[in-house]
C-alpha cells in the first residue's frame, strides 16, 4: 500500500514538473499581424551583474526591478505591399551607419519552421560627407534596395534543448562621391555575413513588473540564448575599398560584432516578452532588461485594440509646426503623443474637453526630417488609434 501511495506521489511530481515545460509552434506563438501600439518598457536604472541562470523549471522573478522609460512598439500589416512572400507585418527602425542614420522597412512573417524578418526594403537616403572629409559636395547615397534576408527570430518547434544554427548573407548597395579619391558616384556595397545561434537554455516561469506599478501573474517562459557573428567586408568600384577610405569612415577591412542576448518567450504574443542584453559599466560587463507590457488579466496574448479612424493634418508637418487629429467620433480626453522609429516620445500632450475642437500637439523645432508616428490613448492609456506621419 504504502510503495503504490509513493508511486503515486512521485507521478504527480513528475507531471507537475514536465507541465510547466512548453513547446512554441507556428500555432501558438502568435502573430503581428494588425495594426496595433503596445508600450514596451525599458529598465535603465537596473542593472544585472550576470545573465538569467538556465534549467528546468526556473522561476525568473523581476517584479521588483525599475521601471523608468517607456518605448512604444509599432507595426502594421503589408496590406496590398506584396514584396515578400509570406509576409504578414511590418516594422520601421533607423539603422546606423557610422553615425548615419537611414530608414529600413523590415517585413515579417511567421511559416510552419519559425517566426522570421522575411526580408528589408530601403528607400533611396543622400547624405553630406561634410563631417567625415570636409568637403560639402561629397556625398554618401544609400541605393534602393530590397533584399530577402530571412533571419530568424525563433525556430519552430521551439523547445528546451533545441539548439539551432542559421547563416544570413546581405548586400547594402551605395554610391559614394569623394573628390580626394577620384570618387564620382561610385557603385559601392556593404557585404554582411551573419551566423546566428540560438540555444533554447531554460524553461519555466517569469514575473514581471508592469507599467501602472503592478506585476504579471507567472508566465510560462522558454529562455533562449541569441548568439550572433556579423562579419562585414566593403567593396567600392567592383574591388575592396582603399584603407585610407575605411579609415575615414573608422571601418577596418574586415569588421566583426558579437552579441549574445537572452530572450524570454511565451505563447500568444508573437515576441519576446523580455529581453536581456549585455552593457558595460565604468569598465564592467552587467546585463540590462527590456520588457513588454501584457495586456492585463491576461498571461498571453496582446489584445489588438480596435482603433478609431482618425485624419491628422497637416501631414507631412513641418519641424517647429504642429498637428492636429479629428475623428468620426468626438475626442474628448486622452494623450496624443509623437514616437520616433525607437518609440520614443518626441512630443506629447494630454486633452480634456467637450467643445469638440481637435487635439493638437506641436512638433518640437529640433525634430530631424523623416518619418514618425503618433499614437492618441484614452483615460486608461489604452491605445485608441495611431497612424504616421512625415516630419519635414
Amino acid at each position: 500500500m504504502f510503495n503504490n501511495y509513493l508511486f503515486l506521489v512521485l507521478l504527480l511530481i513528475s507531471t507537475t514538473t514536465l507541465s510547466a515545460q512548453i513547446t512554441l509552434n507556428a500555432d501558438n506563438y502568435g502573430s503581428r499581424d494588425s495594426v496595433f501600439l503596445q508600450d514596451s518598457v525599458f529598465l535603465d536604472s537596473t542593472l544585472f551583474a550576470s545573465p538569467p541562470v538556465g534549467g528546468a523549471n526556473q522561476v525568473w522573478d523581476y517584479s521588483d526591478v525599475d521601471i523608468n522609460q517607456y518605448f512604444v512598439n509599432t507595426n502594421e500589416p503589408v496590406g496590398e505591399d506584396t514584396c515578400y512572400a509570406g509576409a504578414s507585418s511590418i516594422g520601421y527602425f533607423d539603422t546606423d551607419f557610422q553615425g548615419f542614420e537611414y530608414l529600413i522597412k523590415d517585413y515579417e512573417g511567421t511559416t510552419e519552421s519559425g517566426r522570421y524578418s522575411l526580408g528589408q526594403k530601403v528607400d533611396e537616403q543622400n547624405f553630406s560627407l561634410l563631417q567625415v572629409t570636409g568637403n560639402p559636395a561629397d556625398t554618401l547615397t544609400f541605393l534602393s534596395d530590397a533584399g530577402v534576408t530571412n533571419f530568424p527570430h525563433i525556430r519552430f518547434p521551439a523547445t528546451y534543448g533545441r539548439s539551432t544554427v542559421d547563416s544570413v548573407s546581405g548586400i547594402a548597395p551605395f554610391n559614394l562621391t569623394v573628390a580626394a579619391f577620384g570618387l564620382n558616384r561610385t557603385p559601392g556595397a556593404q557585404n554582411t555575413l551573419t551566423v546566428v545561434y540560438q540555444d533554447i537554455i531554460g524553461y519555466g516561469t517569469i514575473i514581471l513588473p508592469q507599467r501602472d506599478g503592478s506585476v504579471t501573474e507567472p508566465l510560462e517562459v522558454l529562455l533562449m540564448r541569441d548568439s550572433t557573428v556579423r562579419t562585414e567586408t566593403y567593396t567600392l568600384g567592383g574591388g575592396p575599398a582603399p584603407m585610407a577610405l575605411l579609415q575615414a569612415f573608422g571601418l577596418m577591412e574586415v569588421n566583426v560584432a558579437i552579441d549574445v542576448d537572452y530572450t524570454f518567450h511565451v505563447k500568444g504574443l508573437g515576441r519576446a516578452v523580455a529581453r536581456m542584453y549585455d552593457v558595460i559599466d565604468n569598465g564592467v560587463t552587467k546585463y540590462q532588461m527590456s520588457l513588454r507590457s501584457i495586456e492585463p488579466g491576461t498571461t498571453t496574448a496582446v489584445r489588438n485594440y480596435d482603433l478609431l479612424e482618425l485624419t491628422l493634418f497637416p501631414n507631412p508637418v513641418n519641424a517647429g509646426g504642429s498637428i492636429k487629429l479629428a475623428g468620426q467620433t468626438e475626442l474628448n480626453a486622452g494623450t496624443i503623443r509623437l514616437l520616433d522609429l525607437n518609440g520614443r516620445v518626441v512630443s506629447q500632450k494630454s486633452f480634456n474637453n467637450h467643445s469638440g475642437i481637435a487635439p493638437e500637439l506641436s512638433v518640437p523645432a529640433s525634430t530631424k526630417a523623416g518619418l514618425y508616428f503618433y499614437q492618441l490613448t484614452n483615460l486608461n492609456n489604452l491605445p485608441v488609434g495611431m497612424g504616421k506621419v512625415m516630419v519635414q
